[in-house]
């Protein structure tokens, strides 16, 4: 038994229960409303998760489970030992003449070969204290158990390396750093997670695909968010329904289980490893040390995005504010409108949005009519009343839209911007400035504002959280719109100050515009007999710049 820890601070869970003075960090599983330190784990015991995340996790036994979201929280561990519960359940059956061997098999993936020699090396500590019968074959990465259970270790450092393994059959798969994986690959040898439910019932009632990973990455990444964290809160399991084709519905349940480095005591001991990833870029400690999936490293908006204050919660507009919508179109691309509303202090939220590719100036402009008729309701609560006059047949709330829609360069008829004009949406040329934009956007991401409770919690800028739109890649469906897009571009490597206009920066451009719009003009120091520059937007009206502004 190793050492105890010695803590800089108090575990949440209390004092060992042997009365030792230490921090509890383990559940005493012959006692388990016993807490107790390392050292009093009961005799015998070769390894024990933590207490909380190590420990949900460890007992989940969902058929899908993504399991990290930061650094440090012990994820190579516990998808190192996640086995042992399947492989105890074949050995007692073995054991009691049930069955002759087991067929369980669980295979663990990591993508590059010196990464799973160690996680290979950690295994061959412990694994013969399980079953000292238990044999290792080198050539095929495998340890074989009395009962028949096998652990297998892989790896897949070519895109198509998944084809190695699809006539196999899996009870178990594991991915260790699974954004370094390729969607397809996970998605393929997930397909050979099986076994006879008429043979094995008890074997095929645990079967699971187990994703450990950080948020890092890119495309993976964003999957993996779109499916596991932005389908519901943590921890809450999802059920998954499937319709077959003979009318049959199947039902699987999935679940994220976040945790990072203050899930796991042992690292925390001595601050080093927090104190290595506090030095990193801003972006690096919200994803390592917050879980925050939505931010990238070397993204433009960098630590400026505070998904706690730029993306709240919807809430009626006042009739008094200021509203007005701003557009950037695209056709194979997307086009992004996004409707806003200004309060007394210039703050502009964004309360609706509209994030969709492959639909011509007049499709989009009937969308927009479409769209502004009726009220905007949000579970149940009215957002905002309708936008769109039926006795002038035109929108409401007027805005920017990319000025280049205006060109006639290659085309014969109205242009598009004048088809938009023409149907009454109430689009105008924005100021085409990118730099200029970029400075009023990061300007209102980084003002504070406060509240009626005097704290600075009101940002210059933010977006309802439903301000996101499904959408269809091939035959999958993900998430756009700008509370997914923004914090994702990247800076421009020639130009930092302005983002790559190669990435899927339709929803910047169109806020871009929107903070054009409304330039920010810096408060200014005055008389105390001076009207506050705040007051006097309040009394002479938001400056709207446009014609049937509000």
């Amino acid at each position: 038994m190793s050492a105890a820890l010695n803590f800089a601070k108090p575990a949440p869970y209390g004092l060992c229960a042997a009365g030792c003075g230490q921090p509890a960090i383990h559940r005493d599983n012959t006692k388990p409303n016993r807490l107790v330190c390392r050292s009093h784990l009961p005799e015998g015991v070769i390894w024990a998760p933590f207490i909380g995340k190590q420990e949900t996790f460890m007992a989940c036994m969902l058929r899908y489970v993504l399991f990290g979201g930061g650094a440090g929280p012990g994820k190579t561990d516990c998808a190192l030992r996640k086995w042992i519960s399947q492989w105890m359940g074949e050995h007692r059956r073995w054991m009691a003449g049930e069955i002759e061997a087991s067929v369980g098999h669980c295979i663990i993936f990591r993508r590059q070969m010196p990464d799973l020699l160690q996680l290979i090396a950690r295994f061959k500590r412990f694994y013969k204290l399980l079953d000292p019968d238990a044999e290792w074959n080198a050539n095929s990465k495998t340890a074989t158990f009395s009962c028949g259970y096998v652990v297998q270790f892989a790896g897949l450092e070519n895109e198509d390396d998944w084809q190695k393994f699809y006539g196999n059959e899996y009870t178990l798969v594991i991915f260790d750093e699974a954004t370094q994986f390729t969607i397809e690959q996970i998605e393929q040898i997930d397909s050979r997670i099986r076994t006879n439910p008429d043979v094995n019932p008890e074997l095929a009632a645990t079967l699971q695909l187990i994703l450990c990973t950080n948020p890092v990455g890119h495309l993976t990444k964003l999957w993996l968010r779109e499916r596991f964290v932005e389908a519901a809160e943590p921890e809450q399991p999802v059920l998954l329904r499937t319709k077959l084709r003979d009318g049959r519905t199947v039902e699987d349940w999935q679940i994220y289980i976040p945790a990072n480095i203050y899930d796991n005591p042992a690292i925390l001991v001595d601050g080093k490893y927090e104190a290595n990833l506090m030095r990193k870029s801003a972006e690096a400690r919200r994803a390592l040390l917050d879980n925050d999936w939505y931010v990238d490293a070397g993204s433009w908006v960098g630590d400026d995005w505070d998904l706690t204050i730029h993306v709240c919660e919807p809430f009626p507009i006042p009739a008094s504010w200021t509203k007005f919508k701003m557009g950037d179109y695209g056709f194979a691309a997307n086009s992004s409108i996004q409707w806003a509303a200004v309060d007394f202090d210039d703050n502009m939220v964004i309360y609706r949005s509209l994030t969709i590719a492959g639909k011509t100036a007049k499709e989009l402009g009937a969308l927009i009519r479409e769209i502004e008729r009726e009220p905007l309701v949000i579970n149940g609560v009215t957002i905002t009343g309708p936008e769109w006059d039926p006795e002038t047949d035109a929108s409401t709330v007027w805005g920017p839209m990319d000025q280049s829609l205006w060109s006639r360069v290659g085309e014969t008829g109205p242009s598009r911007g004048e088809i938009l004009e023409q149907m009454g949406t109430g689009f105008f040329r924005a100021d085409r400035s990118r730099e200029s934009a970029a400075e009023q956007i990061r300007n209102r991401l980084r003002k504070r504002t406060p509240n009626a409770n005097g704290e600075l919690v009101i940002p210059g800028i933010r977006w309802f959280k439903t301000c996101k739109t499904r959408k269809k890649v091939g035959t999958k469906q993900t998430w756009t719109g700008p509370v997914v897009t923004i914090p994702s571009v990247p800076c421009d490597v020639a130009n930092p100050d302005v983002w790559d206009t190669t990435a899927d920066d339709h929803d910047l451009d169109s806020a871009g515009y929107g903070c054009l719009h409304r330039v920010q003009v810096p408060e200014r120091e005055t008389d105390e007999d001076d009207l506050s520059f705040a007051r006097r937007k309040r009394e002479v009206g938001a400056m709207s710049g446009f014609p049937g502004g509000r």
